[in-house]
């Protein structure tokens, strides 16, 4: 009887491949929403401080959610050397790009009522 051998790649072996995937996505998505409010507040004058305040905020939804599937963070190490595990992360990737697209619809959704309530006491 001959001996395979399994060549079935370690889960550690994915993580960081993954995470590039989902820091591209997450790129094109900052993106396609910082084209949304700029054209959504394009007709307003004085309000290039608006569109950072904005990009800032996706800006901080993304890398505050990012943190979570990253092995390297601080959060994920200590948390890793509790439980005895090398590149533990408390989210997967794609449980942390859903969180992502979720609080940039939430951000969206706000925007969207504050211009509406802005337009509306002009």
């Amino acid at each position: 009887m001959k001996d395979t051998i399994d060549m079935t790649p370690k889960w550690s072996a994915l993580i960081l491949p993954m995470i590039e995937v989902l820091k591209n996505s997450i790129l094109r998505l900052a993106k396609i929403a910082d084209n949304l409010y700029k054209s959504l507040f394009r007709r307003r004058k004085g309000k290039t401080t608006n569109q950072d305040k904005i990009r800032e905020q996706i800006a901080q939804i993304v890398s505050g959610n990012l943190r979570y599937a990253d092995p390297r963070d601080k959060i994920n190490i200590e948390r890793g050397q509790e439980l005895g595990v090398d590149g533990f992360t408390i989210q997967s990737a794609d449980e942390v790009l859903a969180d992502i697209i979720l609080d940039l619809q939430s951000l969206e959704h706000e925007l969207c009522l504050n211009g509406s309530m802005e337009g509306a006491s002009l």
